[in-house]
This record gives C-alpha cells, structure tokens and sequence, in this order.
C-alpha cells in the first residue's frame, strides 16, 4: 500500500497530498507519513508548500478503527505523532497553505491549521473532536486520544 500522505513538486512548491481513500482517515500510518514527508521539505529548496487532499472528502479525521484494542497509552503516542508532524509544518520557514474541501475533520483539522493560511471551498465543514472526544464512551477517549493539545487547543485558548 502506498503512503497515504506523498510529496509532489510543482516548481518551487511542495505539495503534500493525502490520499487515502475513501475518506482519507488518519491513524498511525498517515501520521508517520506526514512527519516523513514534511522531513523531506524541510531539507529541500522549496519556497512554499500546499496541503491538499484528493477525492470528495478531504479527511474523515482519526481512524477510530485504530483505537481497537488499545490501552490508553496508546492513543497518547498517535497523537504525540501528529503533534510532532504538525509542529515541523508549522516551523517551517516558507509560505504553507491548506486548500480544504468538503469535510475536514479532527486530525486534519489539526493539520490543516498547522498552515499559515487556510483557503476552503464553500462546501468545507471542519471540527475538532474536542466536545465528542469528552465523553468517556468515544472510542478515541478510551485509547487516550485529546484533542485540543495541538493547534485547535491553542486556537482556542
């Protein structure tokens, strides 16, 4: 299987893309992906970077399907995971622009406000997991999963 996020060039732009379809879910997999491939523009010569997505739903946000069976130490470590890949988006030294689409949730979100700029189409819907993940049914707060310790945490702080 191919990663689910790759790195394009288009001249001077990077573009990370992630394509993972049909609902371009993140779990462990997507996350390492993400650092790998921000790693890779931070040691290259490109002056601006793009986060896109391809198909009809830019990201259906963590894949709650990875939580199964997991110990609440587990889900810390996932999320440590997108942390450091947005925190590496987010030091970088050129222009990053998110082109969001349709829904945008969760993990995404997360990414995507890793950017210095947002562009959305009229049809993009985002959220956080924020309110869902409180309660102690949700899957993601079994494994150990938060939201709210990334961007969407200090945005809305």
């Amino acid at each position: 299987m191919a990663d689910p996020v790759r790195l394009e060039r288009d001249g001077a732009v990077a573009v990370l893309v992630l394509d993972d379809p049909p609902l371009n879910l993140f779990g462990r997999e997507a996350f390492a992906a993400l650092e790998a491939r921000v790693a890779e523009v931070e040691g290259s010569d490109a002056r601006a970077l793009v986060w896109r997505a391809e198909g009809d739903v830019f990201t259906g946000g963590a894949d709650v399907n990875v939580f199964a069976g997991t110990d609440p130490g587990d889900g810390g470590e996932m999320f440590a995971a997108l942390v450091a890949g947005v925190r590496r988006l987010e030091a970088l030294p050129i222009p990053t622009l998110a082109l969001v689409h349709g829904l945008c949730l969760t993990a995404g979100l997360e990414v995507s406000l890793g950017c210095d700029l947002i562009w959305a189409t009229e049809s993009a819907r985002s959220a956080s997991s924020r309110p869902w993940s409180a309660s102690p049914r949700a899957p993601a707060a079994r494994s150990g999963w938060r939201s709210g310790r990334g961007p969407v945490g200090r945005a809305s702080s």
